[in-house]
């Protein structure tokens, strides 16, 4: 059983910079295909109960207006998500207590005590939420 987490950053409809990122984790022991059609079918509604975390103030947005601190364009979100999102799986992690119980799916039956942690390359599932004016978040989906 591992972690696995879908993951929102929260984008400024007019000039895309990204100032924090919601994310939630779910500890699942399933196959990939699995995984991406439970963590797809959440996108578009479980970033309401997600948590909140900022980009780390290393990274900031420069323009002629002036600089913007603990922030990032939507592109460069997506370049650094793994130095970014460091400090939010850390604190998910800390919300997982040890899993007891009995594991049936190898035939006989097994022990399972188990603290969920992400791995070193997670599986993730990243929607873009653009930020209105008036404060409304719109998950940008793909349609297919």
């Amino acid at each position: 059983m591992e972690l696995v987490a879908n993951i929102w950053p929260v984008a400024d409809a007019g000039t895309g910079i990204v100032g924090r990122y919601l994310m939630r984790a779910y500890a699942m022991d399933a196959e990939d295909s699995v995984i991406s059609t439970v963590l797809n079918s959440l996108a578009p509604t479980d970033f309401r109960i997600a948590r909140e975390f900022v980009i780390p103030e290393r990274f900031k947005v420069c323009s002629p207006y002036g600089t913007e601190e603990s922030a990032v364009l939507i592109g460069e979100f997506h370049r650094y998500q793994q130095e970014i999102l460091k400090e939010g799986f850390a604190a998910l992690e800390q919300d997982y207590v040890k899993v007891q119980g009995i594991d049936l799916t190898q035939g006989q039956p097994r022990v399972v005590n188990v603290i969920p942690r992400f791995p070193e390359a997670p599986y993730t599932v990243v929607t873009v939420l653009l930020e209105t004016e008036d404060g409304q978040l719109v998950p940008q989906l793909n349609s297919k």
